[in-house]
């Protein structure tokens, strides 16, 4: 089974440049949800399609195909529900470091199951960077998380590295 590759949007595939935008980075107008994209990035991304199954984890939930899926040329994507997904802050955490700054983990955690998967997001705490690594090593589940400057958001040469990682989880899931 292929890993799973769960995708934000704001800071990873659309760059968040506060103070000046990067040269490789194009308007979208699409009102509420108009937004600043990287045309180059097309490619590398369709390369890491044949080694993941890709995964919204972004609160645009199914407000992202139609806009930002469109413009990366996406197939159609699963997303987590993020904003229904708990019926109490108990059920969130149940099973998580308290305090755990990455409220998508859990909901990510409960998709994937004992899939591999990797996070591309602008915003992961060390903690969850931690419960991935005990992820991988206790429970022999390979779990990579990465993030981006929000500023430059997600670049050729982070598909690259995530591109190799999914290869070898790959290689490693269909070899057991």
């Amino acid at each position: 089974m292929r890993p799973l590759l769960f995708l934000d949007v704001d800071g990873v595939l659309c760059p968040e440049a506060f103070e000046t935008t990067p040269p490789y980075a194009v308007y979208h107008d699409a009102g509420m949800d108009s937004v600043w994209w990287m045309p180059d990035m097309v490619k590398p991304l369709r390369a890491l399609r044949k080694h993941f199954d890709f995964v919204w984890a972004t609160w645009w939930e199914g407000r992202a195909a139609p806009v930002v899926g469109m413009l990366y040329d996406l197939p159609w994507m699963d997303y987590i529900h993020i904003s229904d997904q708990y019926a109490s802050v108990e059920e969130f955490m149940d099973g998580f470091p308290r305090g755990m700054f990455d409220w998508k983990v859990p909901a990510m955690a409960k998709y994937a199951g004992d899939r591999p998967f990797a996070w591309i997001d602008d915003q992961i705490s060390d903690e969850a960077k931690g419960w991935a690594q005990d992820r991988w090593t206790q429970e022999d589940v390979p779990t990579l998380f990465h993030r981006p400057d929000p500023r430059i958001g997600f670049r050729p040469d982070d598909c690259t590295l995530i591109e190799i990682w999914g290869e070898s989880v790959a290689r490693t899931v269909t070899a057991c």
